[in-house]
This record gives C-alpha cells, structure tokens and sequence, in this order.
C-alpha cells in the first residue's frame, strides 16, 4: 500500500469518526429501564501495519536478497489478522464503558542466504517473522439507534499492549518482547436480529509504538531504548466483522 493510498485509507476513517460523533451528539444520556445493560461483543478480520518498511526492504535487497522475494515478505508481514472482544456495563442508554481485549498476529518467510565473507561458504536458509500482539485495556463506547434495525458506534480504548515478535534467520533465533500504551479507535455499523443479538462490521485505528524491548537470543538478554527513529511501530488499520450481544 503507497503512502497516497495509506493517506487516504486514514481520511476515510476519520470522516468516519467525525460524521459517527455528529450523530452521536443526539445520544440520550437518560437511563432506561426497558434496555440491556450489559454488552458483549466479539468481532475478527485483517489489519494492516501502517509503518515504513522502505529502509528494511532496501536494506535487503543490498544485501543479496532477490526484490521479488523481499517485497512478497514484507507484503505478508504487513497484512495480517486480529480478533477483538469487548465486554461492559450501559450506564445510559446509549453510553457505557467496558473491558476491550484485541489479538493480533502476522507472520512472513522467505528464503534467503548469509555471506560470511571468507571466499569460500555461503549459508542458505529460512527467514522468518512471528508477531504477536495482546492489547488489554479500558474502553468508553456510545451508541446510537437509526432506525429499527440499524445502529452506529464508536468506541475509544486505551490500554496497555504486549509484544512477542519471533524471528529466525538461519538458525539464528531473536525473541523481541516490549510493553507499551496503546490506543484503539473504532467505529461500527450494526444490524439488529433480534432485540438483543446484532450483527457487526467495524472499522478500527489501533495505536502503538515500542520505544523499550527486550532482545533474547537463547545465550543473553538484553533491554534496549531504541532512538525515536527506530521505535518499533505496530500501528495499525482494522477492518473487520462479528456480533453484539446486550442482555
């Protein structure tokens, strides 16, 4: 994805956002005694990193790797799947807030070589990446009624986030973990089935950058600070769908 197209994935969200919060500007703030007040909702789909892998590629490629092969592993690096589920308390009829928990995981692999550059070996083998991602967190949410059956929404988490990243080049393995706070910005559609059962489709902006990790090799460890330049960015855009359950 070029950075136009990034661009304009990102405007799209936000007019979102902002036409969902002028709607929501009408929410009634009295309670109801005839609506749920509990909620649960689990929803899934793809994601989409949104950071620059331009100098990694580059780097690569430099190096020997073959342009076809860096550019199919970065491609699947940056595309990968999350689930998202969210449980909470209605304390009007259209606001509450609740526990939100998101997983996300992408992996990439290729073949590739290492030139120890003594004339005589060169090294043939399998890279890899394996990127887990749990984020765990507060979440305000406020909803809004169309018409009999459908419905808009937007929620506003923030929470820490867990890293687990494994990589494999050769038979060199790295385990890169790291905590940070995070935010995760959604805004969804439902449709009503029944009064209390709704399905989902929402679209989401999740937020977060390592600035500290920690690297393991299997012989040391070691926490790092990273510069502001090389703070690892697993920000990203959700798209995805499920159900809403209110009881």
């Amino acid at each position: 994805m070029n950075k136009k197209l990034l661009f304009s994935a990102l405007m799209v969200l936000l007019s979102l956002y902002i036409q969902a919060q002028s709607q929501l500007q009408q929410v009634e703030f009295t309670k109801d005694k005839n609506s749920p007040r509990l909620f649960f909702s689990v929803e899934g789909g793809l994601s989409y990193l949104t950071v620059s892998v331009k100098d990694e590629k580059e780097a690569m490629v430099q190096s020997g790797a073959d342009a076809n092969d860096v550019d199919e592993f970065y491609s699947d690096f940056k595309l990968g799947y999350h689930a998202r589920a969210t449980a909470g308390l209605m304390f009007s009829k259209n606001l509450g807030a609740g526990i939100k928990y998101r997983y996300f995981n992408s992996n990439a692999k290729m073949m590739t070589f290492l030139d120890p550059q003594d004339g005589m070996n060169l090294y043939y083998g399998e890279l890899s990446e394996n990127v887990y991602l749990n984020f765990v967190g507060g979440s305000f949410v406020a909803n809004r009624e169309l018409s009999e059956h459908w419905a808009i929404g937007i929620d506003y988490g923030v929470g820490l986030t867990l890293l687990h990243d494994e990589t494999v080049a050769l038979n060199y393995r790295i385990l890169t973990t790291g905590a940070t706070l995070s935010l995760d910005l959604g805004f969804r559609a439902e449709y009503k089935i029944t009064p209390r059962l709704s399905t989902s489709v929402q679209a989401a902006l999740y937020l977060a950058n390592f600035k500290t990790v920690t690297m393991d090799d299997g012989y040391q460890k070691e926490t790092i600070d990273l510069d502001k330049d090389q703070y690892l960015n697993y920000s990203a855009i959700d798209l995805s769908a499920g159900f809403v359950y209110r009881f």
